[in-house]
């Protein structure tokens, strides 16, 4: 599907075919930038798709973009301790709503059955 869009002409002119030009000058330093980045970075790699970009580069760039961010937060975790009990609250808390979402559509299905 990203193959097909991409071939299509309002793609390879405008603001989006400036954007695959000057990704295709330096893929690799603008997927490590966008994973480094607290930005989205889903159309960069949408982007490395539709430009055929190889899988073994595409997963370098996003470990070298990604593994900064996630040693920081290592980094973070072993210098601010938090209670066990702070972590299952937290971890409860943010359960809530998939366990209501579930529990209304399980109510709903079974209404109409």
């Amino acid at each position: 599907m990203i193959r097909r869009v991409a071939q299509q002409p309002v793609m390879m002119g405008g603001i989006i075919g400036w954007l695959r030009r000057r990704f295709a000058q330096a893929p690799f330093l603008v997927l490590t930038a966008s994973g480094l980045a607290p930005l989205p970075a889903f159309q960069f790699k949408a982007m490395a798709f539709a430009e055929h970009y190889p899988l073994g580069r595409y997963l370098a760039a996003t470990a070298a973009g990604r593994f900064p961010r996630y040693a920081l937060l290592a980094a973070l975790g072993v210098v601010i301790r938090l209670p066990t009990w702070v972590l299952i609250a937290l971890f409860i808390f943010m359960l809530l709503p998939s366990v209501g979402t579930a529990w209304k559509r399980r109510s709903a299905i079974s209404r109409s059955s």
